[in-house]
């Protein structure tokens, strides 16, 4: 199996007999409609995944929110006729959602795990979390890629558990588990009233978090190989922090939201 970092916590897998996983597309589309890409993706590379068959590339969607699912991407021409494998989830909301945009083979997975072009595929949830954010698994005979997204959040022993059942048979060496690494709610530097120093101590201390328990997890689970992806985006909120009338700054806020909208 072969990874190329796409963007944001997009990949590309290549099994053996050159099929492809397409992980998490989000290129074009803004996210949650301020958010979006900053650096694009490369174009070049983007290209290359639009000039391959149809055939031999699956789509997959690790979980509902809008900088893991570009609509734009997947109502297109060019990938609507593909296989997308989404969570096996309880709502069926993701699933409406993908119907919606004209794409009808579409492939719940899992804590069961099934073959798909060459790869082996299983999707782990931990339901004390969100419930819906979610783990994909994706191995060959050699390799295990653990696409962990927006989990970075310490794991409980159930899923501790069912991680440690799935790497079993693969050397550390062969094991990479990537992670989400990013602010991803603009919270604090979207909030009028706080001002810049103590945005910056919020930040700093949510990122220390969010680090500390990634290596957590990851010591825990004996993992050597460990990559932190996403955030290569920004946030626009149409507003400079330099104001220092909270009052004014609100109203900036809300002007600029209304314009959004």
């Amino acid at each position: 199996m072969k990874a190329k970092f796409i963007n944001h916590a997009s990949l590309l897998l290549t099994s053996k007999c050159n099929k492809y996983l397409y992980l998490d597309p989000w290129i074009l589309s803004t996210a949650f409609s301020r958010w979006f890409q900053d650096p694009p993706a490369n174009a070049q590379d983007i290209l290359d995944i639009c000039s391959l068959n149809r055939d031999d590339i699956t789509i997959i969607i690790s979980h509902g929110h809008d900088d893991h699912l570009d609509e734009f991407i997947i109502k297109s021409s060019i990938f609507r006729n593909c296989s997308i494998i989404i969570p096996q989830l309880e709502t069926k909301g993701l699933k409406r959602r993908i119907e919606r945009l004209g794409c009808k083979k579409i492939i719940e997975v899992g804590e069961q795990a099934i073959e798909h072009n060459g790869f082996l595929i299983q999707n782990l949830i931990n339901k004390e979390f969100t419930g819906d954010d979610t783990i994909f698994l994706i191995s060959d005979e050699e390799h295990l890629l653990i696409h962990a997204n927006d989990n970075w959040h310490r794991y409980n022993k159930t899923l501790l558990s069912q991680i440690e059942m799935a790497t079993s048979r693969f050397r550390e060496d062969s094991i990479y588990y990537l992670v989400q690494l990013g602010i991803a709610d603009a919270f604090p530097y979207s909030y009028a009233d706080i001002e810049d120093q103590e945005c910056e101590k919020i930040a700093r201390n949510r990122y220390l978090n969010y680090s500390q328990t990634i290596n957590d997890n990851a010591r825990q689970m004996c993992f050597k190989k460990i990559y932190t992806y996403a955030n290569e985006s920004c946030y626009n909120s149409k507003i400079h922090r330099m104001c220092k009338n909270s009052k004014e700054l609100r109203q900036e806020v809300l002007d600029a939201n209304k314009e959004m909208q």
